[in-house]
């Protein structure tokens, strides 16, 4: 552009030192009319093109403004939008300090009665969830970088959940999943969001250890899957890294960080931790454990999965059920078992789960352990009537 400015400045210079000399006095001065006459033709050609380049520079320069004013524009709107994350960060911090102080002021007995009820509707939704049979039969045998992602995920048992956290002392669910694999070798998106988007979508029938379940329509939550329809997850505030039913809330599908490796031909046993972890007890419809309230009955008949809209980034579409309603933007300042939220933002990574109490506070284990009932296989599994499972 300024190549150009410079010759349009050259070019008036000259038509104004040389351009007060009219054709007729050209030709009357010329020694020879043809050439006069072919000098005319030349410089109306010369002249025609300047014009044309005058035209084309002016073009140039609107063009130019108007990107520049786009790109203010554009700048005006990151800024706000900066400011705006900024200040839900704010807002988050001061409510997951709000979830915080409710679960340390709760006694010893009231921890260990919400981490009952939780065991109990983890339990019953993991009853009807096998009973889809959409796990399907018999265990898989992880790739070489899944069994290390396992091992990984199983070595952070019992260390607190940390909205935001990547370790090492402490997780979110997707900092838990996208570290282990990162350990394994594998760099996957940092948020539960972006590797449902991201990652291949495998069907729940097809689920080896390593693969990573999706839950909620919104893909607000993400856990490991260990084999043995078990998962290893990071759950929310108040709560440790544990292993958990599959079933324990509604799926919306699974993903494979590392579609184009093959098993390693290992076999594959559950972890011990898994074993360990006892069997699902179900509990009759209006029983209940002492001091909590009963049971509802599960809805009749088999829970049927269903295969939800995969994003368009995802090479295939998944298998499992979506959730009903979607989660609300930020977590409730009054946190109550079976209730749901996720801290959200943009920009930076926004990692996934939402503060609900269960257990004992952030950045302490729960004073009961981690629960973790035991049985095989799995599939989606809607949450119990009255209650809403938060990750």
């Amino acid at each position: 552009m300024d190549a150009g400015l410079d010759v349009a400045a050259e070019l008036a210079a000259d038509q104004y030192q040389n351009g007060n000399l009219s054709a007729y006095g050209q030709l009357l001065l010329t020694s020879d009319p043809y050439q006069a006459v072919h000098m005319g033709e030349l410089l109306a050609a010369a002249g025609r093109s300047q014009a044309a380049f005058i035209a084309d520079l002016k073009s140039e320069q609107g063009n130019l403004q108007q990107l520049k004013t786009q790109a203010g524009a554009a700048l005006a709107d990151t800024q706000k939008l900066l400011g705006q994350q900024d200040q839900n960060k704010t807002q988050i911090a001061r409510q997951l300090a709000t979830v915080e102080q409710i679960v340390s002021s709760l006694t010893g007995v009231q921890q260990a009665q919400l981490q009952a009820l939780e065991q109990q509707q983890e339990d019953q939704a993991q009853l009807a969830f096998l009973a889809s049979g959409a796990l399907g039969q018999g265990e898989r045998a992880p790739s070489a970088a899944g069994r290390q992602a396992v091992a990984f995920a199983l070595a952070q048992l019992n260390k607190p959940y940390l909205w935001g956290g990547i370790g090492p002392d402490a997780y979110d669910c997707s900092g838990l999943t996208s570290q282990a694999w990162l350990h394994s070798g594998v760099q996957i998106p940092r948020t539960s969001e972006d590797q449902w988007a991201g990652l291949q979508h495998v069907p729940l029938n097809q689920l080896r250890p390593g693969d990573l379940v999706v839950y909620y329509a919104s893909a607000e939550h993400i856990a490991m899957y260990i084999g043995g329809g078990f998962v290893v997850q990071a759950p929310h505030t108040g709560a440790v890294v544990r292993i958990s039913p599959i079933g324990m809330a509604p799926i919306l599908g699974a993903v494979r960080p590392d579609p184009q490796s093959p098993s390693d031909g290992g076999g594959w046993q559950v972890p011990d931790a898994v074993k360990n972890a006892g069997t699902v007890t179900p509990l009759a419809p209006g029983t209940t454990a002492p001091g909590l309230p009963a049971v509802p009955p599960l809805p009749s008949g088999p829970v049927v999965p269903v295969t939800p809209p995969a994003p368009s980034t995802a090479p295939s579409a998944p298998s499992g059920t979506p959730s009903g309603n979607g989660p609300s933007p930020h977590p409730s300042t009054v946190p109550t078992p079976g209730t749901s939220s996720t801290p959200g933002g943009f920009g930076s990574p926004t990692p996934s789960g939402s503060p609900r109490p269960s257990g004992s506070p952030s950045g302490s284990t729960s004073p009961s352990g981690s629960p973790a009932p035991s049985t095989s296989g799995s599939a989606p599994a809607p949450s119990v009537p009255g209650t809403t499972p938060t990750p």
